[in-house]
Order: structure tokens, then sequence, then C-alpha cells
């Protein structure tokens, strides 16, 4: 797979502050007792690759674990871009990977100027915000212009990980748009 090595730092910057991670944002994997596992892949749409916006909300809520109480269950979000060749790598909060469990995955195509190559390459303040701004429209089910509808995948990630899965989006279920 060909993420670039600073992916991990921009896919973080990117989603913490979209508030794509929303339940427990400022609780860690190893603060939530859970470990994060390996989730790897490729998005394609009619066999070719295609930049994506992954959502992964947990169909389980998990039990926050902070200090010696328990502080009740919380569902877990983790998720990412790919890259122009549909390459990702699934994140939660800054740490690669994603916890064991079930998930349903919102995957919206995106064109070109709000893909993760245009997030890393812009350098101008409000470019940048404008990305953050229709990226948090995607997460409330709005679309911005050029952003396809959402399909749904529902997903089992075993205890090992899913390493270089590929996710095939013809024939999976739209959202409609809010």
């Amino acid at each position: 797979m060909q993420i670039k090595p600073c992916q991990s730092v921009v896919t973080s910057v990117l989603f913490c502050s979209l508030g794509l991670f929303l339940t427990g944002c400022n609780d860690s994997a190893e603060k939530l007792g859970v470990t994060l596992v390996p989730v790897t892949g490729k998005v394609t749409k009619s066999g070719e690759p295609v930049s994506v916006l992954l959502h992964f909300t947990s169909t389980v809520p998990v039990v926050r674990k902070i200090g010696p109480q328990d502080r009740g269950p919380i569902v877990i979000h983790p998720g990412c871009p790919s890259n122009k060749q549909g390459e990702f790598v699934v994140q939660y909060k800054t740490s690669d990977g994603a916890p064991a469990g079930e998930y349903d995955i919102l995957i919206y195509t995106l064109p070109e100027r709000l893909s993760l190559e245009a997030f890393q390459s812009e350098s101008d303040p409000g470019k940048l915000e404008a990305i953050r701004a229709q990226h948090s429209e995607l997460q409330q089910g709005i679309l911005p212009p050029g952003v396809e509808p959402a399909v749904v995948k529902r997903v089992t990630i075993p205890p090992e990980g899913l390493t270089d899965v590929v996710w095939e989006l013809d024939g999976l279920p739209t959202v409609p748009p809010k």
C-alpha cells in the first residue's frame, strides 16, 4: 500500500478538527481499554480506484473505562479518507486501526477538491477551512456539490484485523441526502 507516512498525522488533524469522532472524542483507545487492529484496503467503483471518505460507526457501544470507574457506553467512530488510488488506513483518534467489532460504514465519493491529496497540498488557511467545512457537512448528511451520496456497508472487523481488503461500491445501497 502506498499511503504517505504523513497521512496518519494529516488524517488525524482533518478528522479531529471536523468532529468526525464526536462521541468520546477525548478518549484514546488506551483510555477506553480497547485494542486497535489494522484495517487497510482499497475502495473501487466499477473496478476503478476512487477517492472516498470512510466513516465507521460501531454497532455495539463500548464501555469507557477511565480510572477505576466505567463511564458508560459510547459509540466508536474510526474513519479515514482514501488516496487517489483508493487506498486507505483506518484510524481511531491519532492511531492507525480500529477496535475489532461490527461497524456500519458510510462511504462518500469525493471530488478532487475534497480529496486527501488536496488537503495535504493546500497551504491557504481559508481553503483548508472550506475543505473542513464541507467534510463537516458530510457528517451531518448534507452533500456538498460534487459529492456522491454515501453508500452503506456493514463490516465485521475480526480480532486480527482486516488488511488489504477491496470494497467495491457498485451494488451497495445509498443513503439519500438530507
